[in-house]
């Protein structure tokens, strides 16, 4: 299912956003969704939802929908963040990125200067 989000985003460039799931989880009587999304104007956005006892224990409602957005500023910065933990401190770092890139089918360039 998540392949087949990514794909959808990837081939339909006009879409609004680029979502994918994250989880879908039972978790003993509250199912639980999460999906990420970037925006076409580059803000991420993360959603969730869950149905069953939890939400209706803590609200009086089986139902609870949330989400928090990061401008596209603050996305920025998180992209750089998150590269910085997974990539920092490794010698391979340029190499493993590049490797990451294409195992995720994400077009890049490389340039050199000599």
């Amino acid at each position: 299912m998540l392949e087949a989000l990514v794909a959808d985003a990837v081939n339909n460039p006009d879409a609004k956003e680029f979502k994918i799931e994250l989880c879908e989880v039972d978790l003993g009587g509250t199912k639980h969704w999460a999906s990420a999304a970037v925006g076409r104007n580059g803000s991420f956005r993360i959603e969730g939802y869950d149905l069953g006892a939890a939400p209706e224990m803590a609200w009086n409602s089986d139902d609870y929908e949330f989400n928090r957005t990061v401008s596209p500023a603050g996305a920025r910065k998180m992209l750089a963040e998150l590269i910085r933990e997974r990539f920092a401190g490794d010698p391979s770092t340029f190499g493993n990125i590049a490797d990451w890139l294409k195992e995720k089918g994400i077009e890049s360039s490389f340039s050199a200067y000599l």
